[in-house]
């Protein structure tokens, strides 16, 4: 195995046992959190960030896939991501992805896509990494092949404004460091 990526996609309600997908269509995130968090956003939310901050610690992924994917659906309707307790919760998962050496994707389908709009971190999240200190790489998320570099110019050019200097990039055999300036 060349490389792990880890992500939750599943949100378990720690009192029921039942899962929310907060992926696919947007009924299903509206549904899940209705019925089996009682649109209870907090909780629900802060499951998300528990649950990566475990699958973390636990699985040890090389890669964490779109960090903040609990926002796909959301565009401010249920929560506002500026909001001291969703920040704190973003922080304490960081923490743990700092200890833990991973490095952070930095996913462009929710844009390209039309389901979310920001990348996966978004921007107040990247300027944490940054701040942090975590590698990140980039990733499309592709499901064909047109969409392998997806969105990547618009990103290099932001993560490049923000300060960011380097991506990983997997060479076959290991995680190298790659100068985002000789892209685009």
């Amino acid at each position: 195995l060349d490389y792990t990526i880890g992500s939750v996609h599943l949100v378990k309600n720690k009192k029921s046992g039942e899962l929310w997908f907060i992926d696919g269509p947007i009924i299903n995130y509206t549904s899940g959190l209705s019925s089996i968090f009682d649109n209870n956003i907090k909780l629900a939310v802060t499951s998300f960030y528990e649950q990566t901050a475990e699958m973390i610690s636990t699985q040890k992924p090389t890669i964490i896939g779109h960090f903040d994917k609990v926002k796909m659906h959301n565009r401010n309707r249920f929560f506002k991501e500026t909001e001291s307790w969703y920040k704190k919760l973003v922080k304490q998962t960081l923490d743990v992805v700092e200890k833990s050496g991973s490095i952070v994707e930095v996913n462009t389908r929710g844009i390209y896509k039309k389901r979310c709009d920001s990348l996966y971190p978004g921007e107040e999240i990247l300027k944490e990494i940054l701040k942090l200190k975590i590698p990140i790489t980039i990733s499309a998320d592709a499901h064909e092949l047109h969409e392998l570099t997806a969105y990547y110019p618009e990103t290099i050019s932001l993560l490049k404004d923000m300060g960011f200097k380097k991506l990983k990039y997997f060479t076959g055999k290991t995680w190298d460091d790659y100068e985002i300036s000789t892209f685009f």
